[in-house]
């Protein structure tokens, strides 16, 4: 039996395919997603998919924004091409059932899928609707949600599907005094601008670990910072974290609520539709993380802020920590492969 999971959001796709191969051991899973991003930037998704046993296969696709830019031209030019390869990929793959998780590569293969004939599955990491996800559910059998509050008469909550060594590690208390820094997956150049000038007094009250996106050159005591932190150091980082600082992607925010850490976020202004917004009012709601607006934040106000949150955090934790909790599906990946089965 051959799966075939495509998007640019690997998390999820890393937690089913774990669920897939423990109930198909002998499953062919093949993930379709980007090498690369459009700077050129090396990205995460062949390293996390192939850890868990996937194989990978790259594509590239025109990327749309909600707004019109110099660039629509160019990304118009590839569209040609990117259904053309997905159509390709389809036939030669043959699966059997297509996951999509979301973002713009995943559009070629949603297409050549109906195309084809072949059951398409698509789920829904963030509180709004991706763009791309838009235009796949559409054609998909079933779609899928992560958040309660955004369930319809045509929608199935399955929760957002959590890599097993991140559920596994929860009460595994490596560190009491963690501070994580993160931009996601790619990085916040303008959260590392921020953090720069008060990392020697962070250092003072915690282990800062710091996932950066890019080169790290500076070395400092209680200090470890990398590009990128793949999925089983994130465990053992999220398990000992006592704050997080952070952009507020879906993945982030339910790790978050899974750990109930007490966090300082701060949205990526132009994320689709607002979604990191949203994604960060839903866990502020819960009084566990407080939201910044990038603009207007400085390096004085964040550390002021993180060193109150360190003053407060038994309150805030015990305020805010359960019902965070509650918005969380542990077994989200389990229930996303009942509703996968359901079209094989």
């Amino acid at each position: 039996m051959t799966f075939l999971l495509t998007g640019t959001h690997i998390t999820p796709a890393v937690a089913l395919t774990q669920e897939i191969f423990s109930r198909f051991p002998d499953a062919r899973v093949v993930y379709i997603g980007r090498k690369e991003n459009k700077t050129g930037q090396k990205q995460v998704e062949e390293e996390e998919i192939i850890r868990v046993g996937a194989e990978f296969v790259p594509i590239s696709f025109a990327k749309f924004n909600r707004f019109i830019s110099i660039s629509i031209l160019t990304e118009f030019l590839k569209i040609p091409g990117g259904l053309i390869r997905g159509l390709s990929l389809v036939k030669r793959i043959k699966p059997d059932v297509v996951v999509s998780f979301g973002g713009y590569t995943s559009i070629p293969i949603i297409m050549a899928a109906k195309i084809s004939g072949v059951p398409i599955i698509v789920h829904e990491q963030t509180l709004v609707w991706g763009l791309a996800n838009k235009i796949a559910k559409s054609l998909a059998d079933y779609s899928a949600v992560s958040w309660a509050k955004t369930v319809n008469g045509k929608s199935v909550l399955t929760g957002n599907p959590i890599p097993r060594e991140i559920i596994s590690a929860k009460n595994k208390k490596n560190h009491p005094e963690i501070l994580f820094i993160t931009g996601g997956s790619q990085g916040s150049q303008t959260i590392n601008r921020l953090v720069e000038p008060i990392l020697p007094v962070l250092t003072k009250h915690f282990l800062v670990y710091h996932q950066t996106g890019g080169m790290v050159s500076r070395k400092m005591e209680n200090y470890v910072a990398a590009a990128w932190f793949p999925t089983p150091v994130v465990a053992e980082i999220f398990s000992g974290s006592k704050i997080t600082v952070g952009r507020s992607g879906a993945n982030t925010v339910t790790y978050l609520s899974y750990f109930g850490i007490p966090s300082v976020l701060i949205p990526l202004p132009i994320s689709g539709g607002g979604e990191q917004l949203a994604n960060a009012n839903l866990l502020a709601e819960t009084g566990l993380a407080v939201v910044f607006n990038q603009e207007g934040l400085t390096s004085e106000k964040l550390l002021g802020e993180i060193l109150r949150i360190n003053k407060n955090y038994e309150q805030i934790k015990e305020s805010g920590a359960e019902k965070a909790g509650q918005l969380i599906i542990p077994n989200a990946a389990a229930r996303l492969m009942d509703l996968v089965e359901k079209v094989l």
